[in-house]
């Protein structure tokens, strides 16, 4: 990165100043950047150098006046000293000086084709935060273009990306849209990939899954970028913003410049218009009775539902009307979305997957589903051509610590896999060891059949399964495995078994008979939400039930939960739920002090303060250190 700011420090010997930020507005019409750090000291950081009197001269603009001239103290310092006394908070506005300014400006003499800009328009739909992007960038280039035929100066800067958005929401196209429009070649970087080093040709670097990359992986790009020549353009992707923001606050030294660009769901008419478009680069159109069919069934979620209907209308046309290869305009049958089983592309989505796409983090356990679905449309669509239908082992074993998610996955489970045609019946039975272990011999065996027959068609989820390892020879439990199995086998395409229970607990369970492992065809197990994921709940919990969060609780937030993820007992989700039902109580305490019920307005009644989880998060840890005191106290 180009060394080419000029960093000021300015003291006065008295200032009362009353002064706003420097905003956005500012920095774009006066091309510099003001800070504040207490009364008697400020900061100036500017695209070109200024004189003594030149920064007079432009505070004169904030309110100074000619008197205060001889109080006037300026010193030059370096990026280092600057960031030194003030950090990263600032280094956003910063970066809008390189925005804003003629000086500042991407070059392509480090790969960009600029003669590519000119090149027709790609169609962007929704997108926004990534369109206005494209603006400014051609904006920049195009600059550049003109400094070039005047034979004045260019710089070449790098640029940072990131790309919020959960799947199916457009960044891999961003990503094909800049390759396309700077024809360039990029350089994708893996976590668990061979190396972080990309060559001259490479200027378009991407990065997945940077917040679980190791250490000594993150330090080696760190290194590359610094070493690496300008004009380029680095993209990682966030699926929170929690994971954005920590990308955002480590790469942020390294940058004056940081996009944080959006990509936020589409909505349903973007993705009406997403299978238009694709559609049209083969020359089909959809009528609106199709469209209005969608609709109806609610099918569309994501791009991917867009390009799997428009990839299906296109296979459909083609087989049945056995198309020339000349392009031509077609309308589309209604019968095309009313195929059978879970061929019919209608079916590919309901309530309950989205409601499982949306939970926050188990993105393993969600890759699963997606691909048991998957597997079954398939072998639908091959019995629909006489092929046999072959039902694997549909058994699995959730695994994980309490509150991570392993109970709720089930229930929607049981929704998605009845809706898909998977199980005959939307019927989930949740037992626990009582439930199965009778009172007195012989009772165990007609208790498990019966559940069994209950669960008939549905789904029977046993939870804390390892309760059912024998304690000793006369526990009842010695009756109830055997028989498990055995019903099983019996209805081994009638009821879907998942055992649940903490990790290590699991392995012992499946340990003490060969033939229930044997049985099992899925493992899944339920990593711990890490800090950030147990934020985006706690937000998710709030805005879900119409509370807005201070933005400045997110800090104590981070730091509290990391403290507890260092304890064997903590509950995650659970644990989360539990905080922020104490905040409740608390806040409404508050405002029962504070002020007058009936004059309470929406937006107090709405607002969860600084102060309310503070008091939260020090009565549950009070809490936590009583509950380690052995004996007796007086003031517990």
């Amino acid at each position: 990165m180009g060394e080419e700011m000029f960093f000021y420090q300015i003291e006065f010997r008295k200032m009362n100043k009353n002064i706003k930020e420097a905003d956005e507005d500012f920095i774009k019409e006066n091309q510099w950047f003001y800070y504040f750090k207490n009364q008697t000291c400020l900061y100036v950081v500017g695209v070109t150098e200024y004189t003594k009197e030149d920064l007079f001269d432009k505070l004169k603009t904030l309110g100074f006046n000619d008197e205060e001239r001889t109080d006037f103290k300026v010193k030059s310092i370096s990026k280092s000293e600057y960031l030194k006394e003030v950090g990263n908070k600032y280094s956003a506005q910063i970066g809008q000086l390189f925005l804003y300014s003629d000086e500042r400006e991407l070059s392509n003499s480090g790969g960009f084709a600029i003669t590519d800009l000119e090149c027709e328009d790609l169609n962007i739909i929704g997108l926004n935060d990534f369109q206005e992007y494209v603006l400014k960038l051609k904006m920049f280039f195009n600059n550049q273009k003109e400094r070039r035929r005047k034979k004045e100066k260019v710089l070449v800067e790098n640029q940072f990306l990131i790309f919020k958005g959960s799947l199916g929401t457009g960044k891999k196209f961003a990503i094909k849209y800049l390759m396309r429009l700077l024809n360039v070649k990029s350089k994708t970087i893996l976590k668990d990939g061979f190396s972080t080093k990309f060559d001259s040709e490479q200027r378009l670097v991407i990065i997945k899954d940077y917040s679980t990359m190791h250490p000594r992986r993150k330090e080696e790009l760190k290194n590359n970028i610094v070493e690496a020549t300008g004009g380029r353009i680095y993209i990682f992707l966030a699926e929170s913003y929690s994971i954005a923001y920590e990308i955002s606050q480590e790469f942020l030294p390294l940058f004056y410049v940081v996009y944080e660009l959006n990509f936020p769901p589409y909505s349903y008419n973007e993705l009406v218009n997403i299978i238009k478009f694709r559609l049209g680069a083969y020359g089909f159109h959809l009528e609106e009775d199709l469209i209005k069919l969608l609709s109806n069934h609610n099918c569309l979620t994501s791009s991917y539902d867009s390009c799997y209907f428009a990839q299906k209308i296109i296979e459909y046309n083609v087989i049945e009307s056995n198309l020339s290869n000349e392009k031509q305009s077609y309308s589309l049958p209604s019968d095309l979305f009313c195929m059978k089983g879970c061929n019919n592309p209608l079916a590919t989505n309901s309530d309950a997957l989205k409601e499982l796409d949306r939970l926050v983090g188990l993105s393993t356990v969600k890759n699963l589903i997606h691909r048991i679905l998957a597997y079954f449309s398939i072998s639908q669509r091959r019995h629909e051509i006489n092929s046999s239908l072959v039902r694997p082992s549909m058994h699995f074993m959730f695994s994980g610590a309490s509150g991570t998610g392993k109970t709720i996955v089930a229930r929607l489970l049981t929704k998605i896999f009845y809706k898909h045609g998977i199980i005959k019946s939307n019927v989930l039975i949740e037992v626990g060891r009582s439930d199965l272990i009778g009172e007195y011999v012989g009772q165990t065996a007609p208790k498990v059949k019966r559940l069994f027959d209950n669960a008939k068609g549905g789904i029977l989820f046993i939870d804390e399964a390892y309760s059912l390892i024998p304690q000793g020879e006369r526990d009842f439990a010695n009756e109830a495995i055997p028989t498990i199995i055995q019903e099983m086998e019996n209805n081994r395409n009638d009821v879907i078994v998942i055992f649940a229970g903490y990790t290590e607990m699991m392995e012992e369970f499946l340990n003490i008979n060969p033939g229930l492992a044997s049985r099992i065809s899925r493992k899944i197990h339920f990593e711990n939400y890490n800090k950030y994921e147990l934020y985006d709940i706690l937000t998710l919990m709030a805005d879900q039930q119409g509370y807005i969060v201070d933005k400045k609780c997110k800090t104590i937030l981070l730091t509290h939960f990391e403290k507890c993820l260092c304890s064997e007992s903590f509950g995650n989700a659970r644990y989360v739920r539990k905080l922020f039902e104490l905040v409740l109580y608390i806040q409404a305490e508050r405002l029962m002090k504070e002020e007058i019920v009936s004059d309470l307005t929406d937006a107090e009644l709405s607002y969860l303060s600084y102060i309310d989880f503070e008091k939260a998060i020090h009565d549950l840890e009070k809490k936590e250190n009583n509950s380690k005191i052995i004996g007796f106290r007086a003031d517990i």
